[in-house]
């Protein structure tokens, strides 16, 4: 636990340092917990979250976003924690801390309902040491002159509140392997629920609905000879988000095709009824897992976002987000009652499974869990033993 939690502090301090949520995340199969307060718990691990946007970084300078989340199972509970620094000038700064927690509901062991509540604070800071004001609010035109607008407030804080479910059910069509639906919805900042701790109090994040869902497809061929579907490890999964704010709509989605350790997808999003240059992006992404150690596991994932409506001759808007998201297996209850220890070595008889060892867990309680159980890594709820 100590070495959990000293890990987990190390990451926090680096999530400062390397400088993303109020953001679009280009790419739907990374840091769940930031677009549904349920995912809070859902793998049945603890699960460590670092995601870094680099964005438009050919156009702005010093335009990062970034997030780090933990979050973790106790029973049927999750619980999990959220912070972002975002930097979008070196004069403009917001930061944030959600704190989520959710109740995983499992039927027959096989079908998943998890609602969930989350508080929020906000922080938005104004340097003006380092503001500099543009006459034209554009990337490309540059200073014209310096502006003597004046200023209502530096920063401003508030709390808010979000709510949210997930729920995951197998779709059996009599192949090798189900195939597995998520559907999950969120609404973050509820109006209603808003308190501001500042004099002025802009309302920086307006209420906003995410839909979200992934099917997560086993794709099988003819076993050649005796025609029948063999598995060979390969799983497709499209996935389509949703994201409702008052003025406009984020459409984005795509198709990850897996096969242990590799992942490769091909996605895109799309902003309607708003005026943006870079209003249709595609996004490429790339990732690798690992299991490093018996109970450890990790995925690293990278993604590109090239604007695909950009018109004229301006500049090419293009994102770089790169991800991480550690996996640790917890421990099951039934591993080890009483406090007796796990032998990880212990070799027993085929003949005699039900041998005792005094002051260890005797066989043919439930297997021990492991890294590789958060395979496939980009799939945020737990896949249950039925796989």
């Amino acid at each position: 636990m100590k070495k959990i939690l000293l890990l987990s502090f190390v990451l926090l301090q680096i999530s400062f340092v390397a400088t993303a949520q109020e953001v679009a995340n280009p790419a739907n199969v990374t840091n769940y917990f930031a677009y549904n307060p349920a995912f809070a718990g859902s793998k049945n691990m603890w699960r460590v979250s670092i995601n870094n946007q680099l964005r438009w970084y050919n156009i702005t300078h010093k335009t990062a976003y970034n997030t780090f989340s933990v979050d973790l199972p106790y029973r049927n509970f999750g619980l999990g924690l959220l912070t972002s620094y975002n930097t979008l000038s070196p004069g403009f700064v917001n930061s944030g801390i959600q704190l989520a927690g959710a109740y995983r509901i499992k039927i027959l062991g096989k079908f998943t309902f998890i609602p969930a509540i989350e508080l929020e604070y906000n922080g938005f800071y104004l340097n003006t040491n380092q503001l500099i004001f543009y006459d034209q609010l554009s990337v490309y035109d540059g200073i014209a002159a310096p502006s003597a607008a004046t200023l209502e407030f530096h920063s401003v804080h508030m709390l808010d509140a979000s709510a949210g479910f997930v729920f995951q059910l197998p779709i059996d069509l009599h192949t090798v392997r189900p195939w597995w639906f998520n559907f999950g919805y969120a609404y973050f900042h509820i109006p209603e629920l808003r308190l501001n701790l500042s004099s002025h109090s802009p309302y920086y994040f307006s209420g906003k609905r995410v839909y979200h869902a992934g099917l997560l497809i086993p794709v099988a061929t003819k076993k050649r000879g005796v025609m029948l579907p063999e598995y060979k490890g390969l799983y497709a999964y499209p996935n389509v988000k949703i994201t409702s704010y008052p003025n406009f709509t984020l459409f984005s989605g795509g198709l990850l095709l897996y096969r242990h350790p590799f992942m490769i997808g091909l996605s895109g999003q799309y902003y309607s009824t708003v005026s943006l240059y870079n209003k249709a992006q595609i996004i490429l992404n790339i990732g690798v897992e690992k299991a490093f150690a018996h109970y450890f596991s990790a995925q690293f994932m990278y993604s590109v976002d090239f604007g695909s409506s950009i018109l004229n001759n301006t500049p090419l808007f293009i994102t770089h987000e790169f991800s991480v998201i550690l996996h640790f297996a917890n421990r099951r209850i039934t591993d080890c009652p009483n406090n007796l220890k796990y032998n990880g070595k212990r070799k027993y008889p085929g003949y005699d499974t039900q041998q005792f060892i005094p002051g260890e867990c005797p066989p043919g309680m439930t297997r021990r869990r492991s890294g590789k159980d958060s395979y496939p890594t980009f799939y945020p709820v737990e896949l249950p033993d039925v796989q």
